[in-house]
């Protein structure tokens, strides 16, 4: 479509609206409706006072000023009979705007013929009548729509004006501009696309700004759908509006529920349904599909089932916020949700007797009430519970189950759905299942960008339409365990509040991820001077820790390097390695290295000896045993996801732990024996294994550049059948470590006698680390077949026992400096 028959759209449907912004824009015609609204509330009141002073002349004597007012009251109706016209010309000027303003706007509760779709929206529409021919991108940019969007790309004014004022710009004429259409017609985003694609300068700009093409489309979008929903609240006189108004003690003609409430509340009083208030989405169709058949004429009862009580309980505050909105099916009029607490009624009965009595004491009371959807939460604990009391629940709600005064909702999980409530027939022939989805990253978006108003109102910032997308995505990556859209929304509150005590105005990508980063210790958001600084001497950090490994550092720091660029897969592990190479040559220590520089501390390690993992429950140990026990590696990952997760001795695992491991690598989650998902995404994965070690020491002895024969190594320890092919090409990199050398031992022994030293100092100690001290450690602790771990292990057996035995003789005191030599060693 051109511009011009665009133009020649616009005009057909909004051709009078528009003529009037020209002539009386809306800010006017709203100042000057509350100007004349005060006018005539005081001119009626100065005309109705008078008039009642006219009325009360001759029946009693009247003050000389009362009087005078009396005297003044055909003044005070000739200015009523003056202003009020006004004041309804201009009420019909907005009911003239708004028949016009208001098309092509869905509504709930359709209220007439259906009307000719207009093809192209008002937001449009108004862009395109102030656009000058020869400029479209300053069109866009100086209406009031296209502030909004950069208003909510944290553009400002002032960056628009300097580049719709640069003299270098080319700009798009109305001649050369084309609009795509999709299926809802010309619409706020679809304009931008097009701008976007076809006005080269407008894109490299708004790069500039950091702004990409969808994040410029999702910012119309979000303007559009809140100009539509704020255009709905001022449809006052819509079947809709008015359904939502509350009835006049329309909960009188219902009955009371005493017993009800004692064990029991509505959602209403819950801290959920205000956290939902003004929340409405349902791409999914959960409250409808729940609405669908509790609307039904008998046996109106629904299982939910759900991962979580809080998403569960989220949506029944969605269905009570539309029931208490008009937005509901008739049968489901004017009706409560109520929960009631199976559990606290279990806990306060003594006995059978007394659960059963007053159970259906409160049964009885909701179905006389007529009004109530009873909610019975975690259904299946509830039916354990009453069984542990020799009381059959169930049967005690039997008759209740087809009554139509009153609809029943249990909640459960998925695996106590199979375990218990798919087995008893009753229960399956009075209910309905309906699984709740998972909000994706679309849905999340449209409940955060309703929340932000208010939070936004609140805090006093500016929430950007990319902060909003890097909240919706963080609180789905690094808390994939917490409940959505909960944990969304309270990561908005933190970014907001984190952005308000820092003075911060408009809230982008980096303030959320420095939020993120608090919270989980991950490294994000844009690298700094120091952290870059950091990154790029990464191989130098870790040769101070790990010796004679340079080239397996520099391919470690490298992948390192990536991960932090965010350009690693996100759907994986943040980096995954196989480290190979013989015992006691740096593999663990650099794993430490790297859980010290990427989570800021060596202890952020979970450490798993996979030699343990053999035979038919190997698996079941580490996600889960069928008994209910939980596995190892689901435990970690829940409790501290933020990690890194070394496997020590790979090789020596079942091969059903590789193929779970295969799944994980490629993946970045897997399933625990209870069905649920366990994200490993934010942990960095490093098998160790000693695998192929003979071929490297072959390798060095023949004097061969260990990394011109990785591919040979690796072909060698597939052909062994120690790995699998597709298993070692799920590593991010395959790092080959290579034997400690003689002249490398002295400097493993300095660190391992600084450690010592460490640790003497913290004891009130100090040990002087001689030349001749640190040759014998070396010397004596050498050994090629285990590198680093032997040199460890002499120091322990002798160095360390010496410096024991001196202490516990006495012969050395706390203040002293320990000085050994080489024949207090060979004494040990």
């Amino acid at each position: 479509m051109s511009f011009d028959d665009l133009k020649a759209l616009c005009y057909r449907f909004y051709r009078p609206i528009l003529a009037l912004e020209d002539t009386l824009p809306y800010p006017s015609r709203r100042a000057w409706e509350t100007r004349l609204t005060l006018v005539v509330a005081l001119v009626l009141l100065a005309t109705l006072v008078s008039f009642v002073f006219t009325r009360l002349e001759g029946t009693i004597v009247l003050p000389m000023a009362a009087g005078s007012v009396a005297e003044l009251f055909p003044l005070f109706l000739g200015a009523l009979l003056i202003v009020t016209p006004a004041r309804l010309s201009l009420l019909m000027l907005e009911a003239f705007h708004r028949s016009y303003y208001f098309r092509g706007l869905a509504e709930v509760l359709a209220e007439a013929l259906p009307e000719e779709e207009p093809g192209v929206s008002f937001e449009v529409a108004a862009i395109v009548h102030y656009t000058p021919g020869d400029d479209v991108v300053a069109g866009f940019l100086r209406g009031p729509y296209g502030q909004d969007v950069c208003y909510r790309l944290g553009i400002e004014d002032s960056v628009v004006h300097a580049f719709l004022s640069d003299p270098m710009r080319t700009t798009l004429s109305g001649r050369d501009f084309l609009l795509e259409r999709d299926h809802g017609g010309v619409t706020l985003p679809v304009y931008a696309r097009s701008l976007f694609k076809q006005d080269q300068a407008f894109a490299d700009w708004l790069f500039k700004q950091r702004v990409q093409r969808d994040e410029l489309v999702g910012a119309a979008e979000w303007v559009m759908r809140s100009n539509r929903r704020d255009r709905q609240r001022e449809r006052w006189w819509s079947r809709d509006q008015l359904g939502r108004i509350e009835s006049i003690g329309i909960d009188l003609v219902y009955g009371e529920r005493f017993t009800l409430s004692r064990y029991g509340t509505e959602i209403e009083k819950d801290p959920v349904y205000e956290a939902a208030r003004g929340v409405v989405l349902d791409e999914d169709g959960d409250v409808e599909a729940i609405e669908t058949e509790l609307a039904r004429a008998r046996q109106a009862n629904v299982i939910l089932v759900g991962a979580d009580d809080a998403g569960k309980r989220d949506t029944l505050a969605q269905l009570a916020h539309k029931i208490k909105d008009g937005r509901i099916l008739p049968p489901l009029a004017h009706k409560h949700v109520f929960l009631f607490d199976v559990t606290a009624l279990l806990s306060a009965s003594s006995d059978r007797s007394f659960f059963e009595s007053t159970l259906i004491k409160a049964l009885n009371e909701a179905t006389h009430a007529g009004n109530i959807i009873l909610v019975l939460e975690e259904f299946p604990a509830a039916l354990a519970g009453a069984k542990d009391l020799g009381s059959d629940l169930v049967n005690l709600l039997l008759p209740y189950f087809s009554s139509p005064a009153l609809q029943i909702i249990v909640t459960t999980g998925e695996e106590a759905l199979h375990r218990t409530l798919e087995r008893d027939s009753r229960i399956k022939q009075a209910f309905e299942i309906v699984r709740l989805h998972e909000v994706d990253e679309g849905g999340l978006l449209r409940i955060l960008e309703q929340r932000s108003v208010k939070v936004e109102r609140r805090v006093g910032v500016v929430m950007t339409y990319q902060a909003l997308r890097a909240v919706a995505h963080d609180a789905k990556r690094y808390f994939p365990d917490a409940v959505m859209p909960d944990k969304a929304l309270d990561l908005l509150e933190e970014a907001a509040l984190y952005a308000g005590t820092h003075d911060i105005e408009f809230i982008q990508p980096a303030h959320v991820s420095a939020v993120v980063e608090g919270k989980t210790g991950i490294p994000l958001g844009d690298v700094d001077e120091v952290e870059s600084d950091a990154l790029q001497h990464l191989e130098e950090e870790l040769q101070e820790r790990v010796i004679g490994q340079r080239d397996a550092l520099k391919s470690v720091a490298g992948a390192v390097r990536r991960a932090r660029a965010g350009i690693n897969d996100p759907d994986r592990p943040i980096g995954t390695f196989l480290f190979l190479g013989p015992t006691g040559v740096g593999k663990t220590e650099t794993a430490k290295a790297l859980a010290h520089v990427f989570f800021g501390a060596e202890d952020a390690m979970h450490r798993l000896d996979m030699s343990e993992f053999q035979g038919a429950d190997a698996v079941g140990r580490l996600i889960g045993l069928p008994n209910g026990t939980p596995g190892r590696l689901s435990s970690m990952l829940r409790e501290s996801p933020y990690r890194v997760l070394l496997l020590d001795e790979f090789e020596k695992a079942d091969r059903s732990v590789h193929d779970l491991f295969l799944q994980i690598l490629d993946e970045g989650e897997f399933s625990d024996q209870q069905g649920d998902l366990v994200n490993a995404r934010n942990t960095i994965v490093i098998a160790t294994s000693n695998a192929g070690a003979d071929l490297i020491f072959k390798s060095v002895e023949e004097g061969k550049n260990l990394a011109e024969q990785e591919d040979e190594i690796l072909n060698e320890i597939i052909s062994r059948g120690t790995f699998r092919p597709e298993l070692v090409n799920r590593f991010d990199a395959m790092i080959l470590f290579r034997p400690l050398a003689p002249d490398e031992a002295r400097q493993v022994a300095r660190l391992a006698l600084e450690d010592l030293r460490t640790r003497l100092k913290e004891k009130g100690f100090d040990l002087t680390i001689t030349d001749e001290l640190l040759d014998h450690v070396a010397r004596e602790g050498y050994d090629v077949r285990f590198g680093g771990r032997n040199i460890n292990r002499y120091l322990k057996e002798h160095v360390e026992q010496v410096i024991a035995d001196k202490i516990i003789k006495g012969t050395v005191a706390k203040g002293q400096t320990i000085v050994l030599e080489e024949r207090d060693l060979r004494v040990s």
